[in-house]
């Protein structure tokens, strides 16, 4: 095989729910796959294989892990990790005047390629010096020689095995024997001297502090306007304006009725005020709060809208569902969100199927959404039931005219454009014409945009009581507020 993933592990947060984690990349057998479980108190526990099954080993597109085989599902609070681990040697023997097998040699540079991969992973996540640096680091003293010492760099950038002064040490000893014992705040106002009434912080005497207003830069005390300003402009400073990659929607492999995964990726809150970074998750829709619905269970024939969201910062970043496109009810200490994309249910309370690319949505079964018989010879807004609501998309349509009185036009347009006449002749032209004769004539894919409920506007000329026209809906481009 080709290796076109670049990923060789993958972290999943604790709901309370969740005991099936997949994982994106091939695992060629069980002893190189690693998982650990990570306790509330951020302690790692590497799980053994009699812990937990797995699936897809050999498998191109991956497999999962399901954990715990007994027992509550993991809480929040607590992760699993699924990484593949590749012993660094090399098994593959190749003999003189032997057979070259392509799929030998394939596997060799897999192999190779997965190896690579895993100290990449590690690599990352280890202290790194700028390319920019010229000079090589000098290597630390051995291990007697660094003991109880801290990580320093001198004048030049070079690291050394730094020791506190005295004085440090000293103030160090003060402050744990004196001042962090301390148990009230008047206490520990004494302990230092400071004026101060007991039991409050309201400071006598001639006591004052310069202070600033919100748009000084000077080095003075800051004011708590200053400050959240000053923070609020860093915050922005890295904030791509409707930025998003990644976090695609699609119905899980397992339970699709109920469940969409996330594809891992990064997307700015639709307020622009900090980037949310997500990995690969799962939305289940049987719970409610965080990577479930925001109230409620799922009813059938129901547009639901998929947001990512994060508390202040873009910190513990999820997933929620709601019927709301515009205010979901997010859950407690969450402030950011950003829609994702929208699904819909079937009359069984079933998330229908369909696909994502991007913008583009499809579903997997076309729907057959205006089916009027004598349609009229004006502008008329017609429904499209399963196009998103609440937002404009591009919808993606099949057209048919069944002729069984006259040869007429038909033509689809945006609602918000003017309403034209079709013509043979002249502008706009039509987008259906099925010629003369008792028949039909199809068109199709064709993009309309929709309004906010759903409508695109149709308007036919010469058509008669018993002529037919049929729009079908194969899906949407949903521009999910890019343009914002």
């Amino acid at each position: 095989m080709t290796v076109s993933s670049t990923s060789s592990r993958v972290v999943y947060q604790g709901n309370g729910s969740t005991t099936a984690f997949p994982f994106a990349f091939k695992v060629q057998q069980a002893a190189d796959l690693v998982v650990i479980y990570t306790d509330t108190t951020g302690t790692d526990f590497t799980l053994s294989p009699s812990q937990y099954t797995a699936s897809g080993f050999g498998l191109d597109a991956g497999g999962t892990v399901t954990y715990p085989l007994t027992g509550s599902p993991i809480a929040s609070g607590t992760q699993l990790t699924i990484q593949r681990i590749v012993s660094p040697t090399q098994p593959t023997s190749i003999s003189n005047q032997g057979a070259m097998w392509p799929q030998v040699i394939e596997a060799a540079l897999d192999r190779l390629t997965f190896i690579v991969q895993q100290f990449l992973d590690t690599a990352s996540r280890a202290l790194k010096v700028s390319p920019t640096d010229g000079d090589s680091l000098n290597p630390l003293p051995n291990a007697t020689q660094r003991a109880n010492s801290i990580l320093g760099f001198d004048s030049s950038g070079q690291p050394y095995a730094a020791t506190l002064t005295g004085s440090l040490v000293g103030i160090s000893n003060w402050l744990a024997t004196n001042f962090l014992p301390a148990d009230s705040a008047s206490a520990a106002r004494a302990v230092l001297g400071a004026a101060g009434l007991v039991d409050n912080n309201v400071f006598t005497g001639t006591n004052t502090f310069p202070t600033q207003s919100a748009g000084d830069d000077s080095t003075n005390v800051a004011t708590t306007a200053y400050a959240d300003r000053a923070a609020g402009e860093a915050t922005a400073a890295y904030v791509i304006r409707s930025y998003m990659a990644g976090l695609g929607l699609s119905n899980d492999a397992v339970t699709p009725n109920t469940r969409l995964d996330v594809a891992a990726g990064i997307c700015a809150d639709d307020a622009n005020a900090a980037m949310l970074s997500l990995s690969a998750g799962v939305l289940d829709c049987t719970t409610t709060g965080v990577n479930g619905l925001d109230a409620g269970s799922l009813t059938s024939g129901t547009w639901y809208h998929v947001f990512a969201i994060a508390k202040a910062g873009g910190t513990s970043p999820a997933v929620l569902a709601s019927t709301s496109i515009g205010t979901p009810v997010l859950p407690a200490t969450y402030t950011l969100k950003r829609r994702l994309g929208s699904f819909k249910t079937d009359g069984s309370a079933h998330i229908l199927g369909f696909v994502q690319d991007g913008d583009y949505f499809r579903w997997k079964a076309s729907v057959l959404d205006v089916n009027v018989t004598n349609p009229g010879n004006s502008g008329v807004l017609r429904t499209l039931a399963s196009v998103v609501i609440g937002v404009p998309v591009q919808a993606i349509l099949n057209l048919e005219n069944l002729q069984n009185s006259n040869p007429f036009q038909h033509l689809v347009s945006d609602p918000m454009a003017n309403d034209e006449a079709p013509s043979t002749t002249t502008a706009p032209l039509s987008s259906i014409y099925p010629g003369s004769g008792t028949n039909g004539g199809n068109v199709g894919p064709v993009l309309v945009r929709t309004n906010g409920a759903a409508q695109i506007r149709s308007c036919c000329t010469n058509a008669g009581v018993s002529d037919v026209i049929r729009i079908a809906t194969l899906g949407w481009i949903d521009r999910r507020g890019r343009d914002n």
